[in-house]
């Protein structure tokens, strides 16, 4: 299939594009639901409340949420205030009370720092995919939507992740 690229530059749009690897699976559909939820707790401002989502009905794709409360003194400060199931799963431990220094897994944790960084002072979603080693042991694919939560303000006052893993399998297993 050939796709148009719409950079600016000229480009001869007819020059098949790479297909881009895919993490198995990671859950697509539990971030764009919640990514829906978000916006409609939103509604006409740019990020809900932390009223707005402690007053929401539990979402289908509860299990996989956490919350971060942000931290002046940069994103690897932000602390968890809470995480649900799938979220305390992937991570290897309930993270409630715990930096994202002290639970993030350390080879994926400058980008998840970076990415939290970026949420917070854009008020804008992001979703990152990657692999990280688990504290148990072996590889896991992951997918992480961060979702900024917000009194109207920049930077964001917390963040909602969205996390879902997958643990992959050793080669020759």
């Amino acid at each position: 299939m050939t796709q148009a690229i719409t950079t600016g530059l000229n480009l001869d749009a007819s020059i098949p594009l790479p297909a881009l690897p895919r993490l198995d699976g990671t859950e697509r559909r539990t971030c764009g639901l919640a990514l829906l939820w978000w916006q409609d707790l939103a509604g006409e401002r740019r990020a809900p409340s932390r009223q707005d989502i402690a007053a929401a009905p539990a979402p289908e794709f509860w299990k996989h949420l956490f919350l971060l409360r942000c931290s002046p003194q940069g994103a690897e400060s932000n602390r968890f205030e809470w995480a649900a199931p799938i979220a305390c799963q992937a991570l290897g431990l309930d993270p409630k009370g715990r930096s994202l220094a002290q639970a993030w897994p350390e080879d994926a944790l400058e980008r998840a720092a970076f990415v939290q960084r970026s949420v917070a002072e854009l008020l804008v979603p992001i979703e990152e995919t990657g692999r990280w080693r688990p504290p148990a042991g072996g590889d896991a694919a992951f997918r992480c939507l961060l979702l900024p939560v917000s009194d109207g303000a920049a930077p964001a006052s917390h963040l909602l992740g969205v996390l879902s893993f997958r643990r992959q399998r050793a080669l020759g297993a």
